[in-house]
């Protein structure tokens, strides 16, 4: 159950961030690889955009793509080493402000109705719902009217008991999960699920837009994670009901076929 103090912890450390966060881009060949074919296709209508938020970009692994498609580009973490590294890789751009955060809220220089995307991706999957939670009731005040986010987070809930079971296995889990024979979990919030997310979002006055639930890594068959995309409706409209999760445990094959593309057809 990741706290906030935790994923400081954890983030902040140097020793975690190998190759600048492309590490866990691997099973899709690359960063690149991985931004172009996976994550853009699921995005795309709303980019460019003229403001857009980064919540928890790390070393700026998704920055590099985000920063040509803004006016202005804030990005936002609770890692302060997180934030410097990504001053120095970015130094020569002039469009990005950066925020150092207390891992729930956005800044109050960050102009609440201002933004047209807000954009998080292999961050808040490691937070419990009341992060969530909190975030999407920042989102709900910084959007546009009109305005979306793209927010990739934990469906560990979805499975309670299972993973409890699991959790009971003694160690080597992780090893029994690269065989395949139990899931590992991936250091995901564990009360993070479709029903606590669109709770979230009503809360905070958004809607979902859609939501997509995949496995993750090798190692998981189960829909662990989710993508939720979520919108703050224009003044004076009828709110609509959730459209019904897509369940895509087809999620890593389709990254497996990006990589082997990749391959097929080098660069250069």
């Amino acid at each position: 159950m990741p706290s906030i103090e935790q994923n400081y912890g954890k983030w902040n450390d140097p020793e975690h961030w190998s190759h600048a966060g492309d590490e866990w881009s691997v099973f899709w060949g690359s960063t690149e690889a991985q931004w172009t074919h996976s994550i853009l296709p699921r995005m795309r209508q709303w980019l460019p955009a003229k403001t857009i938020v980064e919540i928890a970009p790390g070393h700026g692994r998704w920055t590099q793509f985000l920063q040509p498609q803004a006016e202005t580009l804030h990005i936002v973490d609770l890692s302060d080493d997180c934030i410097a590294r990504c001053k120095e890789r970015f130094a020569a751009a002039d469009n990005i402000h950066y925020h150092v955060n207390d891992g729930k809220t956005l800044p109050a220089t960050i102009a609440d109705g201002s933004v047209d995307f807000v954009y998080s991706f292999d961050s808040l999957v490691h937070c419990e719902i009341a992060v969530i939670e909190a975030y999407f009731m920042e989102i709900g005040k910084k959007l546009a009217p009109g305005g979306t986010a793209f927010i990739h987070h934990s469906n560990l809930g979805h499975y309670p008991l299972y993973f409890k079971l699991a959790k009971m296995i003694p160690a080597g889990r992780q090893t029994l999960g690269k065989m395949r024979i139990v899931d590992y979990d991936c250091w995901r919030g564990v009360t993070v699920s479709p029903e606590t997310v669109a709770a979230a979002a009503a809360k905070a006055g958004l809607e979902i837009h859609c939501q997509e639930l995949v496995n993750w890594w090798a190692e998981t068959r189960r829909c662990i994670d989710g993508i939720t995309t979520l919108r703050k409706p224009l003044a004076g409209a009828t709110p609509s009901a959730p459209p019904a999760p897509w369940f895509n445990a087809s999620f890593m094959t389709e990254a497996r076929v990006i990589r082997e593309r990749e391959e097929h057809y080098p660069a250069g």
